[in-house]
């Protein structure tokens, strides 16, 4: 009965999806939009911690970059568009989050090169933020671990996992 009612559901969210898809899409026609002026673009670091590195740790001895010095990890990149006009501007601003193995570059765009969210809000007036999670894209991850295994100097069982998706959805409740 739960299965049931868990399929009713999909299908259900499922015909909604097939319905929105062609406002959605037509509610980024570039024509359609109201002019908000130029579009200031910025963007930032949050900054983490700077760690001096060894060669081995940069990658140095093999195929990698530097040789020893500071790096930062741990910080967070972000950027954000804002409108010119001040008269057409909403008064609270728009965050993007991306979700799952993403950045927020998938904000930007869209497969078929059309806009992405981030400048159809600000062209509608909205500040627009885009952040990359700690450790992922702009953001950088700390690789340190994987050059010292890679090098030697820590065993292959230290070697840190790697998280990636498939195209397989888990319950999020087992039966």
């Amino acid at each position: 009965m739960k299965n049931q009612k868990l399929g009713t559901g999909l299908a259900h969210a499922a015909l909604l999806a097939l319905f929105l898809i062609p406002m959605i899409c037509e509610a980024q026609e570039f024509a359609d939009l109201q002019s908000s002026g130029n579009l200031h673009l910025r963007s930032y670091f949050i900054a983490g911690n700077t760690v001096l590195v060894t060669a081995n740790e940069t990658g140095a001895g093999g195929t990698g970059g530097g040789g020893v010095g500071d790096v930062m990890l741990n910080q967070m990149y972000g950027q954000y568009m804002l409108p010119q006009k001040e008269k057409s501007k909403k008064h609270y601003p728009i965050v993007f989050v991306h979700g799952g193995i993403l950045s927020s570059k998938s904000w930007q765009t869209t497969p078929d090169g059309r806009m992405g969210w981030d400048e159809y809000f600000v062209r509608q007036g909205f500040d627009a933020y885009l952040a990359d999670q700690v450790s992922r894209a702009r953001s950088g991850f700390d690789g340190r671990k994987f050059n010292l295994v890679r090098a030697g100097v820590l065993p292959p069982t230290e070697q840190p996992p790697v998280a990636m998706a498939t195209d397989q959805v888990l319950p999020l409740h087992p039966a």
